[in-house]
């Protein structure tokens, strides 16, 4: 059996994290100019830049083209650290500043901001909520039917991966639960900041090596999350801790800049 009141804690999580996304819009309206086309903008930026793009890269480019080399990468835990945290960063940034320059006719002094919320606000539902809500109705579904019964649906691939599945949800804590639910909100609020950051650059607004500051800050992002995936990092508080620093590094960063050039003018 797993445990009800892991089940209620990843529903609670999942609502919070849709919540907060759906709510930031409001919040933040009255206070900077912002159109709804910014903020599908930044969706647009997850999805095509790390659901799609991304993806395309590591599997097909990489992964058909040079299957040696691909092997190489994720045999060795320090170049795939460094491989993920790269092209992590390389593409969100990419994103970002496409994003940005497309928005030239809807662009408004919060059109940033937008973008940010956006695209983490997609993460957060995507990467954040829906797995947890996919892992809350399997659990129901075993605790309802049993495992055997539950297994019995399956094809013979896909027992193995079930019960690992399962595994890993009866040896679940409703803190570990918690524990995602405020990673994916210090990620959020980087994906916010950096989006500020380079969105200033690419109008013009402020000096164009704002864009390697957030390629470093999306560095710092992506780097944790890689070495906690290889066992580098093995304590999930030393994770939040570190994903937390970037997150306040990432703000102390924006909040400056944008008081400083968020009302400049755009430049073609």
């Amino acid at each position: 059996m797993i445990s009800t009141s892991l089940i209620v804690t990843m529903w609670i999580v999942a609502g919070v994290l849709t919540l907060i996304t759906l709510a930031l819009p409001f919040i933040i309206d009255g206070h900077v100019e912002f159109t709804l086309s910014a903020i599908f903008l930044g969706i647009i930026m997850y999805a095509g830049f790390d659901a799609i793009l991304l993806d395309v890269f590591d599997t097909i480019v990489l992964g058909h083209m040079s299957t040696d080399l691909y092997n190489y990468i994720y045999s060795n835990n320090t170049l795939y650290v460094i491989y993920y945290t790269f092209i992590h960063a390389l593409f969100y940034t990419a994103g970002f500043y496409t994003v940005a320059r497309m928005g030239f006719r809807v662009d408004r002094n919060g059109t940033g901001i937008a973008i940010g919320i956006g695209a983490g606000g997609a993460r957060a539902v995507m990467s954040g909520a829906w797995p947890l809500v996919t892992r809350a109705v399997s659990a129901a579904q075993v605790n309802k039917m049993g495992i055997d019964a539950y297994l019995s649906g399956a094809t013979e691939e896909e027992v193995d991966n079930l019960r690992g599945a399962i595994e890993s949800l009866q040896n679940s804590t409703p803190g570990d639960v918690v524990w995602s639910g405020v990673e994916t909100l210090l990620m959020f609020a980087v994906l916010v900041a950096i989006a500020v950051i380079i969105h200033i650059a690419a109008t013009h607004r402020g000096p164009i090596w704002l864009i390697g500051v957030g390629s470093l800050l999306l560095l710092a992002m992506f780097a944790p999350a890689a070495m906690y995936t290889v066992g580098m990092i093995t304590s999930v508080p030393l994770l939040e801790a570190c994903i937390f620093a970037v997150a306040a590094a990432s703000v102390a960063v924006a909040v400056p800049v944008a008081r400083r050039y968020m009302d400049n003018p755009l430049k073609f």
